[in-house]
C-alpha cells in the first residue's frame, strides 16, 4: 500500500525526499513508509495537522516488523539465559540470572578463569564479524588492535585479577579492522566452593 493510498500524499515527494541510507547489520530498528500507526511521531500529532507538514519532511515510521524484532530479541535473550543457567547449574554459580536478562547488551562472552572463551552468544558475530566457532578457545584480547589503549587493558587486567564486578569501555576491532567502542560489564561467576570459576562479559557497542 502506498502512502498516497493512506491519504498522506505529502509523504510522496520523490523530488525532495532522500532515500534512507542502507542499514548496518547491527541495526535493530526497521523504518518503513508502509505503516504510519506505529510511529511515536504520528501518535503525537493530530490528523488535522498532517496536511501542514512541510513537503519533503518525512517522520520516522515504524512498521510492524519492529514489534516482531523486539519479540525475537526477547526470545534470543531468553535462550541466552537458559544456556547460561544450564552451565550455571553445572558449575553451581551463584548469580541472579534475571538481572543479566534485563541488562542492555548486544553480546555475551563467557570465559574460564584464565579468560579463554568458552561461549559467545546474542550478537557476538554481528558486533565483531567473528563467528562463535572462531572465538572459542581464544582470549578476548584477539579483538584488540592499533586503537586499543594499552593503559586501559592494564586496568582491565588488574580488575580481573581482583575478581571484582566492574565496567569499562574498550576500543576493540572488528574482523574487518574497523575500530569500535565496546562497553564491557564483567561479572565474576562464583562456584560452589566460593571461588571464581568463570567470567561473564556483558557487552554493547557505544558511540
Amino acid at each position: 500500500m502506498s502512502t498516497s493510498q493512506l491519504g498522506y500524499s505529502w509523504i510522496d515527494s520523490p523530488k525532495k525526499v532522500k532515500p534512507f541510507p542502507p542499514a548496518r547489520p547491527k541495526c535493530r530498528t526497521i523504518q518503513s513508509l508502509d505503516v504510519f500507526a506505529q510511529s511515536d511521531y504520528s501518535n503525537n500529532i493530530s490528523l488535522q495537522a498532517l496536511p501542514n507538514v512541510p513537503s519533503g519532511k518525512v517522520p520516522f515510521l515504524h512498521c510492524y516488523d519492529v514489534i516482531a524484532m523486539n519479540r525475537v530479541n526477547e526470545k534470543v535473550r531468553q535462550q541466552d539465559v537458559q544456556e547460561l543457567k544450564r552451565l550455571g547449574h553445572r558449575f553451581a554459580w551463584d548469580l541472579n540470572w534475571s538481572n543479566v536478562l534485563h541488562m542492555p547488551y548486544e553480546a555475551l562472552v563467557l570465559t574460564d578463569v584464565n579468560t579463554n572463551i568458552m561461549l559467545t552468544c546474542s550478537g557476538f558475530e554481528i558486533m565483531t564479524g567473528y563467528s562463535s566457532s572462531y572465538a572459542l578457545g581464544k582470549k578476548p584480547s584477539f579483538l584488540q588492535g592499533p586503537s586499543t589503549r594499552k593503559e586501559r587493558i592494564k586496568d582491565f587486567r588488574q580488575n580481573l585479577d581482583q575478581e571484582i564486578e566492574f565496567e569499562m569501555q574498550l576500543t576493540n576491532h572488528r574482523k574487518s579492522g574497523e575500530a569500535y567502542e565496546c562497553l564491557v560489564h564483567i561479572l565474576p561467576l562464583i562456584g560452589l566452593r566460593g571461588n571464581v570459576t568463570h567470567f561473564l562479559a556483558v557487552e554493547r557497542e557505544v558511540a
